[in-house]
């Protein structure tokens, strides 16, 4: 029994120091746009300063990338730094901060708004670039992109989905003359048959639910922290970028009723199941889960974390969070599940 708990607390602390970073997630920075989606100036260098103050490396996003799928740790304090949509408060607020401390950063543009009232201009996003910012890919106009048009079949949609990603892609190289294959789904939704698109065209996949990156992270669908709204108040802010990804063999879904799940799509009411499969039965002893803010009753079989909301889902956008302390006591373990929720007949309600 106790070359078992030691063997545990070794695999707890080796999964401790495997290769891990965040990625920030902004859209406005300012206090005059809509308070779900800005970070207020003042924030936002708060959030900045503590980056610097506390040793942090800020990597350009292809430098992450590639440490990632490497799994090169260098730092194992690690973030970066990411902009959708390219509104123009990312120019004249950000930039000039990030650029006075040498800190790189991603922008995610939809190239039929840039230069539109509220977003930057090609001049100002090359002008970024120049400075060392990763300009890529958030399509052409900011679709749903999980969600097929009336009466469009899967093939219409697919060619659909493929012009938004192709036709941003063309129009920043013909400003910017560069481009990374990345792509940052809008409103961080995405489907199977969207991650097998994105697979093909072989593109990089950016999400919008919380957690930390490591190499067995899903590159189709990486998590960011969102950082618009409460999401980035100062007082979670340390554990967030502190965070490291969970030591995982397998993530299970099903709709609750014993149905595997091949992505996080329900209808409303339904009452999805997550299960974590670990590395670490010591680990799994310790993940707390919240949905809606609330905990949820977590079930341990072993090294295996079941669970399920006691609600069902309402049509939009929902998660489960799951955390648990690392072995060093400072930091913690985070995975967030996203879920996609149409209503109770499958079809999309919100248009936000």
């Amino acid at each position: 029994m106790l070359f078992r708990f030691v063997c545990l607390l070794m695999l707890a602390v080796v999964s401790s120091i495997a290769q891990a970073a965040v990625i920030l997630q902004y859209h406005h920075i300012s206090n005059d746009t809509p308070a779900a989606t800005s970070t207020s100036p003042e924030l936002f260098a708060e959030h900045i300063q503590f980056l610097a103050d506390n040793d942090f490396t800020v990597l350009p996003l292809p430098e992450l990338i590639k440490q990632l799928k490497n799994d090169e740790a260098e730092n194992q304090y690690s973030a970066a730094i990411t902009f959708d949509d390219g509104y123009d408060s990312v120019y004249r607020t950000a930039f000039p901060l990030l650029k006075e401390r040498g800190y790189s950063f991603a922008i995610f543009v939809n190239s039929s708004l840039v230069g539109a009232p509220g977003y930057a201009t090609w001049s100002e996003l090359k002008e970024m670039q120049a400075a060392g910012a990763i300009i890529a890919n958030h399509t052409a106009t900011h679709p749903h992109m999980v969600r097929r048009k009336e009466g469009e079949s899967e093939k219409q949609w697919r060619e659909r989905m493929r012009t938004e990603i192709v036709t941003s892609e063309a129009a920043i190289k013909a400003h910017l003359k560069n481009m990374q294959p990345y792509l940052a789904y809008p409103y961080g939704e995405y489907s199977a048959a969207l991650l097998s698109l994105v697979k093909e065209l072989n593109y990089v996949g950016f999400a919008q639910h919380s957690g930390a990156v490591g190499a067995s992270s899903d590159f189709l669908a990486l998590p960011r922290f969102p950082m618009g709204s409460s999401y980035g108040r100062m007082e979670t802010f340390p554990d967030k970028v502190n965070s490291m990804p969970f030591p995982l063999e397998r993530v299970h879904l099903n709709d609750g009723r014993g149905q595997a799940l091949d992505q996080p799509i329900v209808n409303a009411d339904t009452k999805p199941q997550l299960t974590l499969e670990l590395q670490s039965e010591a680990v799994a002893a310790t993940v707390q889960c919240y949905w809606a803010g609330k905990p949820m009753k977590v079930v341990r079989e072993g090294n295996r974390v079941l669970v399920q909301s006691e609600e069902g889902l309402t049509p939009g956008r929902s998660r489960y969070n799951c955390t648990a302390p690392a072995s060093d006591g400072k930091r913690f373990y985070w995975f967030s599940q996203p879920w996609f929720i149409t209503d109770k007949n499958g079809r999309w309600q919100h248009t936000d």
